[in-house]
């Protein structure tokens, strides 16, 4: 009976919204809806602008919420004055829309259209620094400075913005300039020539000339432009530091995510300004001039092939593993496998890297015979072979380098080739940029920066590893077209080479290849960074992200055992197999799922897409466990053989207690401790367990989380863990 009257309840609750909708529907006024229609550009850019914040925070925090994480205040400054700017232009492009609408579209008289946009009026203004306000607010809060510097950053942000409101202002349309005069005359010629004089109503007045709020609008846009151009050359990622000033200081990817959002905004705004007129869609022109530039100029990303004289020597997996053996000379083969996950899977590869390095000796670090790794692991293990390519022990700094390189921010690079040489594509310019020049080269760059041998070749490491002095290296990718593994490795996986996968070396037998794009091929995350083909046309198939076949690396590596290893482990005397897998993020623990309400709409219509983003860690998962359960055959070889997971902790310790001994050495005084504990809870709820971003940016508190979270681990504050079974069997082994 109860369950009657609340379908009945339902029923009628639902009729009833349908019937209030319907009446406010058809009650609205068709100037209204027709006038957001034509407004709809800076409408949602607007909107957009306003509720980042909260989109970041509280719909996509672990991708989003670092960008508002800034690390002094000139970065705070920048991206107070750009988002002021982004909303001033949004509110610009409103008005002018707006106010000359009636004139175009409706029909309405033309008029004077000067007098509803009084530049002498502070209202345009005064909205434009609403709409930017919440990116200013978060940035300010979010940023890990100290308040002194939040307070100094926020003033210049503010003051720059003032005196360029006020630049804008000066001018205005009445003004007298013979500039603005010249300006003028010049656009009003180009309109006349591409429209026709039905199709100008709008732009040109009954005095003939600018249309009100137009010229205002073109003042704000070229300025900007001038900005936007020099913003090119002055924060292009460089290697070379100080060469016209590249290298030197690279703007924050908030800045460039407001440079887009301006961009696009004028762009767009512009063509419906004018395309609306003829009832042609916007967003179809905007997508055919997309998609004949790229078909016209064969536009594409791609990645850089370094051409070799003749063809690479052979190299033997037989005598490299006999050579790194023969360092400690015990017969230990250590099998890593580094999981994908953004930059928290770079950092925390390097952090158990080194860490089981620190507690073992470098008699681990020896054994290491082959590093399979994927996506963000494979930016992690770059930088770890990076700086331990000598044979020679690394001391406690050269191993805390490896861990801070790991963890650089990379996304503000990133977001310098989207707004550059990407948009330019995407907009219907591929010929502006250079073939090679987009955000994923700009990455490759950022890495560089740090790194002790930058322009490092697969083929410069095939050397070390047929010497043994590095592990055989597998950078996993993935085949756009066929959908198989391309491992990306200074050796020939000559029994791999099918159908289901092949190497680069048997690929591309004359060419070489940057370690840095090996590592970002392998990484190729999803928008983050392109997805490319080769430079020299060699083949068509376009490379993507590793994790979309294996996201652990663990098949790559249980094959090469099977196939390349244990048919010749008696000859090269290998006695015991440790096979680790390092994992980035907590594994999902297995609960009961509960129902959620009204979730039925969403499986009719996205419950296939959910199902194969959903299974493919599932069955990658249970494949992998699978076969490392087949890989106990290797006993039958008389190998002791050992499997360990090391995965970041479902649930750490909070580290406020850290924090704040940390505030006191250095500044003694209670007062600063609380503030400091203050901000640490927000970013961290207690009742809520930590969750690692997938970013390429990491904030302070980020990096020490994964310090936490192997001290956890360590020192058994989570539930029961491999590390300290891994110890025991290392020490047992060389006991």
């Amino acid at each position: 009976m109860l369950q009657s009257r609340n379908k009945i309840s339902r029923v009628l609750t639902w009729l009833v919204t349908l019937f209030v909708t319907a009446l406010i529907l058809l009650h609205i006024d068709a100037d209204i809806v027709e006038r957001l229609v034509i407004l709809r550009v800076p409408l949602l850019s607007g909107l957009l602008l306003l509720t980042l914040p909260f989109i970041a925070f509280y719909l996509l925090p672990n991708i989003l919420e670092n960008l508002f994480v800034l690390e002094n205040r000139l970065r705070l400054t920048v991206v107070i004055v750009v988002s002021t700017l982004a909303g001033l232009g949004v509110v610009f492009i409103w008005l002018v829309i707006d106010i000359n609408a009636g004139c175009r579209f409706i029909g309405e008289n033309c008029q004077n259209i000067t007098t509803r946009l009084n530049p002498n009026t502070l209202r345009p203004y005064l909205a434009g620094v609403i709409i930017g306000l919440p990116i200013s607010f978060a940035s300010v809060h979010l940023s890990n400075i100290p308040k002194r510097e939040k307070v100094i950053g926020s003033v210049m942000g503010g003051l720059i913005a003032l005196a360029f409101m006020f630049f804008i202002y000066s001018l205005r349309q009445d003004n007298g300039s013979s500039a603005l005069i010249f300006l003028e005359n010049t656009v009003i010629m180009g309109i006349k020539l591409v429209l026709s004089e039905a199709a100008q109503v709008g732009f040109i007045n009954s005095t003939g000339g600018l249309s009100g709020g137009h010229l205002l609008v073109l003042s704000f846009a070229l300025v900007t432009f001038v900005f936007y151009v020099v913003g090119y050359f002055l924060y292009e990622p460089s290697v070379e530091k100080g060469k016209f000033f590249k290298g030197k200081w690279q703007a924050p990817a908030l800045y460039h995510l407001m440079v887009l959002v301006l961009a696009i905004t004028f762009l767009l705004g512009l063509m419906t300004f004018v395309f609306d007129y003829f009832r042609v869609p916007t967003l179809l022109i905007a997508v055919i001039i997309s998609w004949s530039a790229y078909a016209f100029f064969k536009t594409d990303h791609f990645f850089k092939l370094i051409p070799l004289p003749s063809e690479k020597p052979d190299s033997h997996v037989k005598d490299a593993l006999k050579n790194r053996l023969a360092i400690n000379n015990d017969g230990t083969l250590v099998v890593v496998c580094s999981s994908g996950g953004g930059i928290q899977a770079a950092g925390w590869t390097t952090m158990v890297l080194i860490q089981l390095q620190r507690q073992l000796g470098q008699s681990f670090s020896n054994a290491i015979g082959l590093i399979s790794s994927v996506s963000g692991g494979s930016v992690g293990a770059m930088h770890y072979l990076d700086i331990s390519s000598e044979t020679d022990k690394l001391d406690d700094k050269q191993l805390d380098l490896i861990f801070q390189n790991s963890t650089k921010n990379s996304l503000d690079a990133m977001a310098w080739g989207l707004a550059y040489p990407d948009l330019w594509r995407l907009m219907g310019a591929p010929y502006l940029p250079s073939k090679l020049n987009d955000r994923g080269t700009a990455i490759e760059t950022d890495w560089k920066k740090v790194m002790k041998y930058p322009q490092a070749t697969l083929g410069d490491w095939q050397a070390s590893m047929q010497a043994g002095n590095l592990p055989i290296t597998v950078f996993n990718s993935t085949q756009v077209e066929t959908g198989r593994r391309l491992l990306l490795c200074p050796l020939s996986f000559s029994k791999c080479n099918n159908h289901h996968q092949v190497d680069f070396n048997s690929l591309y037998k004359k060419f070489d290849l940057e370690v840095t794009t090996a590592a970002r091929l392998s990484a190729t995350f999803a928008y983050i960074s392109p997805i490319a083909r080769d430079s020299e046309n060699i083949h068509s198939s376009h490379v993507a992200d590793g994790g979309y076949f294996d996201n652990y690396g663990v098949f790559t590596a249980n094959q090469w055992l099977d196939r390349e290893v244990l048919p010749i482990a008696k000859d090269i005397g290998i006695k015991r197999i440790m096979f680790i897998e390092i994992k980035a993020f907590p594994a999902t623990p297995n609960m009961e799922v509960k129902k959620k309400k009204a979730d039925g709409w969403v499986m009719s219509f996205l419950g296939p897409l959910l199902t194969l983003a959903n299974v493919r860690n599932a069955t990658q998962d249970a494949r992998n466990e699978y076969d490392i359960d087949v890989m106990a055959e290797c006993q039958s070889h008389d190998i002791d053989f050992k499997h360990y997971i090391l995965e970041f902790p479902n649930q750490i310790a909070f580290y406020e207690t850290n924090l704040v001994e940390q505030d006191q050495s250095h500044r003694n005084g209670t007062s600063q401790t609380k503030k400091i504990l203050k901000k640490v809870a927000i970013l961290f709820s207690s009742k809520k367990n930590y969750m690692p971003p997938l970013s390429w940016k990491l904030s302070e508190k980020q990096k020490q989380a994964i310090s936490q979270g192997w001290d956890a681990i360590s020192n058994e504050e989570v539930s029961p863990h491999d590390l300290q079974k891994l110890i025991e069997t290392w020490q047992r082994w060389h006991a």
